[in-house]
């Protein structure tokens, strides 16, 4: 598959995230059509690891460099939204 050079060519996006501090916790996944995503049921207070994959009729995008953030104190957090549109400014 080749790689595409602009996230606006995109199709869809696959988030992919896991809890760093759970050693049982395994890398969840997310797809998301929109340049932000919502994820429900992150424990409070902890870090995830996020990164993105974008995907388009040319094939699919590298991985973007995985960021990190953690959740505030009702499991809500950067990660549902902003990291996701950062991951993507670093990928393209």
């Amino acid at each position: 598959m080749s790689s595409q050079s602009s996230s606006s060519s995109a199709t869809y996006f696959r988030l992919f995230y896991y809890n760093v501090h759970d050693l049982t916790s395994s890398e969840q996944d997310v797809t998301v059509r929109q340049s932000e995503a919502h994820i429900s049921g992150l424990c409070p207070f902890c870090k995830y690891s996020v990164r993105v994959v974008a995907f388009s009729v040319s094939g699919v995008s590298v991985s973007a460099d995985v960021v990190s953030a953690r959740t505030l104190s009702d499991g809500l957090s950067l990660t549902s939204v902003v990291l996701l549109i950062a991951s993507l400014l670093h990928c393209f």
